[in-house]
């Protein structure tokens, strides 16, 4: 069956004599077996005459001036950048989209506002933040070499970045 779908593609070109000798080979001796493509082979050969018996109309006048002229309006708009404007595309949704554009807009904007607010601003005094991760980093890493550190040394630094600016001097 998918042998007869493949070889009726090449019915038209088996009757114009355009195929290869192998392929011509290889669709009669296909035919030889197959009734179904050697109806579906003679109702093209049956349809030749009555295509040629119809009367072909006349080309309008015109016709390839106006065909090559929107030709090259279409090109000349392919090779016109395409910019994304978002003021058009604003006006080419709908009104219920718009809304729900905007609604979402606000929520992340809002959404965005109350996670931002608290961040970077420690809930305890800046001494004992510089405590407690202290004694975490002690804790958890055992890093007792944290424990006497001089001012300026780059455990200090360190230490001071990560409780923040509102640090114990």
């Amino acid at each position: 069956m998918l042998l007869c779908l493949r070889l009726r593609k090449l019915h038209g070109a088996y009757l114009d004599g355009e195929l290869s000798p192998a392929k011509r080979l290889l669709i009669e001796t296909h035919l030889g077996r197959c009734e179904t493509c050697r109806t579906a082979l003679e109702n093209i050969r049956n349809l030749e005459p009555v295509l040629l018996s119809l009367e072909v109309p006349p080309v309008p006048v015109g016709l390839a001036g106006r065909v090559m002229a929107l030709a090259r309006e279409k090109a000349a708009q392919l090779q016109q950048p395409v910019l994304w404007n978002p003021g058009q595309w604003w006006l080419t949704i709908s009104a219920p989209a718009r809304a729900a554009s905007l609604a979402m807009l606000f929520a992340g904007l809002m959404t965005g506002l109350a996670l931002g607010w608290r961040t970077g601003r420690p809930t305890e005094p800046p001494g004992q933040v510089r405590a407690r991760i202290q004694s975490e980093l002690l804790d958890t890493y055992n890093l007792d070499v944290l424990s006497e550190m001089p001012r300026g040394s780059l455990a200090d630094v360190s230490l001071t970045l990560v409780s923040g600016p509102d640090r114990e001097e």
